[in-house]
């Protein structure tokens, strides 16, 4: 949401933002940025990324009949896993955070994307995919915490 270019928008989830910060403490949550952790989620992300874009190979090689679905997902997992790569790599490299929240925002486009098509496909036996869809999600909302 932060590329939502209407005033009114930006100022709610700015206001949201703060709130959020303000209420981890109280809850016990650890905050603020820490680049060895974000590297580490970085990594499993990428991991995670190479793992989907297989899976989802296998999964809908033999199913000719989502040939379609099977090409734009394949596309979208190539351009999720591209974004995870060069996420990890400006994070080894120490690159400033306004950048880093850039890659952020980028890869977070490519995973609904990806996640979309994902869930919207109807082939059968997909309950692995299922299950590196959760952990990709997971790694990435611990991520974006940090940068709150």
């Amino acid at each position: 949401f932060r590329t939502v270019q209407h005033d009114g928008i930006r100022h709610s989830l700015s206001e949201i933002e703060k709130r959020l910060v303000a209420l981890r403490e109280p809850l016990g949550i650890p905050g603020g940025f820490n680049a060895d952790n974000a590297r580490q989620r970085a990594g499993a992300i990428e991991r995670l990324a190479d793992h989907l874009h297989g899976d989802i190979e296998t999964w809908l090689r033999g199913e000719s009949k989502f040939a379609r679905e099977r090409k734009a997902i394949l596309e979208h997992g190539a351009h999720f896993r591209t974004a995870s790569r060069q996420l990890h790599a400006a994070l080894i490299h120490d690159t400033p955070e306004a950048t880093l929240r850039g890659h952020c925002a980028t890869i977070y486009s490519e995973w609904e994307l990806l996640h979309r098509h994902i869930a919207d496909c109807g082939a059968p036996d997909r309950d692995h995919n299922n299950e590196l869809l959760i952990q990709n999600s997971v790694e990435l909302v611990e991520l974006e915490a940090m940068f709150l």
